[in-house]
């Protein structure tokens, strides 16, 4: 019963930060922090196939959003959600897996984790899958709106071509040195 209690409080503690969250990548971090409290529900309540399934295609979308979070900080040079407008516009890719990511890792079918946190929910009692669906909820709504954020909108901070900056960077040394 307390490992239960410990999982849906880390999806809550998640759900409150995530909703709330300024940075990209700190946002995909709580969202680690979630999806390890869904993972050990699932152990508690016996769906350990579940469980593991869960883990490993957290894994897989995670690491793909953790390094299209850091190409897109590239591009933008900031983590900052706020900072960070016209993805699409500045690079539809980065765009498209930014977007793709979001939907898997929050368990919109099809992705896989659709599966895991419906059998953790019909297994859970009714007010225990409330909670929870109204948590996965919020954490999906925060997300998906800060995603939309970057992704419209007009360019803000339209940086250099590519290898540009490389290129000042050498000049300065040179005239430096």
């Amino acid at each position: 019963d307390l490992l239960l209690v410990l999982g849906f409080l880390s999806v809550a503690v998640a759900a409150f930060f995530v909703i709330r969250q300024y940075d990209c990548k700190r946002m995909l971090g709580y969202s680690s922090i979630e999806h390890m409290g869904l993972a050990m529900m699932m152990l508690v309540s016996g769906l350990t196939n579940y469980a593991v399934c869960h883990l490993l295609c957290h894994a897989l979308f995670k690491s793909s959003l953790f390094m299209t979070s850091e190409n897109i900080r590239i591009t933008f040079n900031t983590r900052r959600i706020d900072g960070i407008r016209g993805l699409l516009a500045a690079s539809p890719l980065r765009a498209v897996l930014l977007l793709g990511g979001l939907i898997l890792i929050c368990g919109m079918p099809p992705s896989p984790l659709f599966l895991t946190e419906l059998a953790l929910i019909s297994h859970l009692k009714d007010w225990q899958a409330l909670v929870l669906i109204v948590l996965l909820f919020l954490i999906f709504a925060g997300m998906l709106h800060a995603a939309l954020r970057m992704v419209s909108g007009k360019e803000r901070n339209k940086l250099a071509a590519p290898g540009v900056s490389m290129d000042i960077t050498a000049l300065m040394s040179v005239v430096i040195s």
